[in-house]
Protein backbone atom coordinates (compact mmCIF):
# COMPACT_ATOMS: atom_id res chain seq x y z
CA UNK A 1 0.00 0.00 0.00
CA UNK A 2 1.26 3.52 -0.95
CA UNK A 3 1.60 5.79 2.13
CA UNK A 4 -0.52 8.98 1.73
CA UNK A 5 1.17 10.54 4.77
CA UNK A 6 -1.98 11.06 6.73
CA UNK A 7 -1.61 9.40 10.25
CA UNK A 8 -3.58 5.92 10.75
CA UNK A 9 -6.69 5.82 12.95
CA UNK A 10 -5.78 4.63 16.24
CA UNK A 11 -8.32 2.96 19.00
CA UNK A 12 -7.76 3.63 22.25
CA UNK A 13 -5.02 1.21 23.02
CA UNK A 14 -2.95 2.81 19.91
CA UNK A 15 -3.73 -0.24 17.65
CA UNK A 16 -4.00 0.99 13.88
CA UNK A 17 -8.02 0.59 13.40
CA UNK A 18 -9.79 -0.45 9.91
CA UNK A 19 -11.04 2.55 8.22
CA UNK A 20 -14.54 2.55 6.56
CA UNK A 21 -12.66 3.28 2.78
CA UNK A 22 -10.71 0.52 4.07
CA UNK A 23 -13.24 -1.92 4.10
CA UNK A 24 -15.05 -0.70 1.40
CA UNK A 25 -12.10 -1.79 -0.50
CA UNK A 26 -11.66 -5.07 0.65
CA UNK A 27 -15.33 -5.93 -0.12
CA UNK A 28 -14.75 -4.54 -3.98
CA UNK A 29 -11.25 -7.10 -3.69
CA UNK A 30 -12.89 -10.01 -2.70
CA UNK A 31 -16.18 -9.34 -4.75
CA UNK A 32 -14.16 -9.81 -7.70
CA UNK A 33 -13.13 -13.46 -6.88
CA UNK A 34 -16.78 -14.09 -5.16
CA UNK A 35 -20.12 -13.10 -5.00
CA UNK A 36 -21.13 -9.90 -3.37
CA UNK A 37 -23.09 -11.30 -0.57
CA UNK A 38 -20.23 -13.83 0.57
CA UNK A 39 -17.53 -11.12 0.20
CA UNK A 40 -19.55 -8.38 2.71
CA UNK A 41 -20.42 -11.48 4.91
CA UNK A 42 -16.63 -12.66 5.24
CA UNK A 43 -15.83 -8.45 5.80
CA UNK A 44 -18.50 -7.86 8.67
CA UNK A 45 -17.38 -11.25 10.18
CA UNK A 46 -13.82 -10.28 10.25
CA UNK A 47 -14.67 -6.86 11.84
CA UNK A 48 -16.89 -8.34 14.51
CA UNK A 49 -14.00 -10.57 15.29
CA UNK A 50 -11.05 -7.81 15.28
CA UNK A 51 -12.90 -5.33 16.78
CA UNK A 52 -11.77 -3.30 14.40
CA UNK A 53 -8.10 -3.54 14.57
CA UNK A 54 -6.10 -3.74 11.30
CA UNK A 55 -3.84 -7.00 12.19
CA UNK A 56 -6.38 -8.92 13.33
CA UNK A 57 -9.21 -7.92 10.89
CA UNK A 58 -6.95 -8.89 8.00
CA UNK A 59 -5.62 -12.11 9.32
CA UNK A 60 -9.86 -12.79 10.11
CA UNK A 61 -10.34 -11.77 6.64
CA UNK A 62 -7.54 -13.94 5.06
CA UNK A 63 -8.65 -17.27 7.40
CA UNK A 64 -12.58 -16.48 6.31
CA UNK A 65 -11.36 -16.57 2.83
CA UNK A 66 -9.29 -19.65 2.96
CA UNK A 67 -11.86 -21.58 4.45
CA UNK A 68 -14.33 -20.34 1.68
CA UNK A 69 -12.15 -21.24 -0.82
CA UNK A 70 -11.58 -24.92 0.37
CA UNK A 71 -15.38 -25.44 0.36
CA UNK A 72 -16.40 -23.72 -2.61
CA UNK A 73 -14.78 -22.78 -6.18
CA UNK A 74 -14.78 -18.57 -7.03
CA UNK A 75 -18.34 -18.04 -8.79
CA UNK A 76 -17.69 -14.37 -10.61
CA UNK A 77 -16.31 -15.40 -13.35
CA UNK A 78 -17.92 -18.32 -14.45
CA UNK A 79 -19.93 -17.92 -18.04
CA UNK A 80 -23.49 -19.24 -17.96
Amino acid sequence: MMSTGLPQPTGSNGQIIVTQNERQALIQKLAAKWPLQLSTRIEEQAFEKSRGIKTNYLKFVQAYFQQIQKLKPPTAHKLV
